[in-house]
């Protein structure tokens, strides 16, 4: 690596500065060892950043099929939770909650539940989730979902 270029210092040969010569003492050395280490201080920070980062992901931001939403929203979402909690969640999730009284979802009807939908992807192809989170005005009681492709 160029410590000059990245670090913006002078290095001139001679009997001034310079870099990179393992025979170096005195001011010199001690400036490039705290060079290097503010170089690993900030590779440091930028992995951290990066990982708090990655921490924050989705819980059900990378799955594809009906089968594991359910798992995963039911380890998160489990039955017995309050309706209130369960929407915070979901909508923490990007998924658009709307309360649904007495209306009808897989071909049942008079159901109370929150309706939970989101498109993920990027143009041309999205996947569109609508998941029901099935309650009885207070608590989620069961949790289901489906998924369809959307393309030109």
């Amino acid at each position: 690596m160029n410590l000059r270029r990245y670090f913006h210092v002078k290095c001139t040969s001679g009997s001034r500065e310079t870099f990179g010569h393992a025979n170096q003492s005195g001011p010199s050395r001690q400036r490039l060892q705290m060079v290097r280490k503010k170089g690993l201080i900030l590779s440091v920070a930028m992995l951290a950043l990066l990982g708090f980062s990655a921490c924050e992901r989705s819980a059900t931001g990378e799955i594809g099929n009906t089968k594991e939403m359910i798992a995963a929203l039911s380890s998160k979402v489990p039955v017995g939770t309050s309706v209130a909690a369960a929407k915070v969640f979901m909508e923490s999730e990007k998924f658009e909650v709307t309360v649904m009284t007495k209306e009808k979802w897989k071909g049942k009807s008079g159901i109370t539940f929150l309706q939970c939908l989101r498109r993920d992807g990027s143009p041309p192809i999205f996947r569109k989730w609508e998941v029901a989170l099935i309650n009885d005005g207070k608590v989620i009681t069961s949790i289901e979902a489906r998924t369809a492709l959307l393309y030109p």
